[in-house]
This record gives structure tokens, C-alpha cells and sequence, in this order.
């Protein structure tokens, strides 16, 4: 369970990353996908750890990052701790934020070792009003989840979230419902 005003509270995935990689010094066959409504923007101290957790834990260590989210300002808040953290060109290139005009309907966040599938995990939001302030989350790893799912197929599934295609979809969204599939 995840309160959101709850400064201290920092999600699973956050845990479960650093005691799989903390070790590891060069984590360039990782890529980790965030996908969310606006990046906690109302929680200002979660926001900051969770930008400070990304470029010091995860750029830093040479992870590629991407974020789907509906946040304007995110790229300048990102650009303000690459200046106060001495961020390289590298560091820059690796973060991909990928701004959406609506409501992501599956909110998740994945860690995904190209070199070892095995290693990979991902932390999912169950689905919720945005009118609460408690999130249940659950993790699973890879290892688990490929004894009883494609992982392909999966993946597809979950990208396919991301992409705004069909008309139901789009009138569901405006109405302020999700499509869950």
C-alpha cells in the first residue's frame, strides 16, 4: 500500500533495484520504463527523490530511462538537477521522456536486463480512482512471471497501453474513465 502523502514512502521497485544491481557500477544493458499521470507533481518531496533517485542511481550507472507521463514540466525539473548533480552529455542522451496528452491507463514501472530477461522485474500500480490517495502496488519478477506468461506477448501488452489508437479509447479517457485490457 502506498500513501502518497507519506514523504518517507518510496515504492518497491526502488528497493528491489538496488538490491539486484546496487553492486553494479555499469548497468548499460539496463532499461527501465516508467509510466505514470504526472510524475507524484503534487507530492514535491517524493518528486525530487524519485528525480535525484533516477539521475543518481540510474543514469549515473549508464541505465536508459524512459517516462511516459502527461507532465509539461517534467524535461525542465530534469534539466535543473542535471546542472546541480554535474550530469554528462551521456546521462542526458540516456533519459527519454516521452510526453502524453492522456491518462495512461496501466501506470508501471519496469527494470528490464537486456543481457539476462531472468533479472528483469517490474512494479505495477493496481488500477484506482485518482480521486484516493492510496496506490496498491505489486512486483513480480520476470523469473515468476515466465512460468505462467508469454513474456513477448506481455511486453506487447504493456506497450500497447502506451499508444493512444483507438476511438473507444480516447472517448473513455475524455470521459475520465480507464480502459483496462
Amino acid at each position: 500500500m502506498n500513501y502518497l502523502e507519506d514523504e518517507i514512502h518510496f515504492f518497491k521497485f526502488k528497493s528491489e533495484f538496488e538490491k539486484r544491481f546496487g553492486n553494479s557500477n555499469n548497468l548499460e544493458n539496463m532499461e527501465v520504463v516508467f509510466t505514470c499521470g504526472y510524475f507524484w507533481k503534487l507530492h514535491d518531496a517524493k518528486r525530487k527523490t524519485m528525480l535525484l533517485f533516477i539521475v543518481n542511481t540510474l543514469l549515473r550507472k549508464g541505465v536508459k530511462v524512459s517516462i511516459w507521463t502527461q507532465d509539461k514540466d517534467l524535461k525542465n525539473d530534469f534539466d535543473e538537477v542535471f546542472k546541480k548533480q554535474s550530469a554528462n552529455s551521456v546521462m542526458e542522451r540516456n533519459l527519454h521522456i516521452h510526453r502524453v496528452p492522456y491518462r495512461i491507463d496501466i501506470h508501471y514501472t519496469l527494470a528490464k536486463d537486456n543481457n539476462n530477461l531472468k533479472n528483469s522485474f517490474f512494479s505495477i500500480e493496481l488500477p484506482h480512482s485518482e480521486a484516493y490517495i492510496f496506490r496498491l502496488e505489486t512486483l513480480i519478477t520476470f523469473e515468476k512471471l515466465m512460468t505462467f506468461c508469454d513474456i513477448n506477448k506481455f511486453m506487447k501488452c504493456l506497450s500497447s497501453h502506451l499508444k493512444m489508437k483507438f476511438i473507444r479509447k480516447r472517448l473513455l479517457w475524455w470521459l475520465g474513465y480507464a480502459l483496462n485490457s
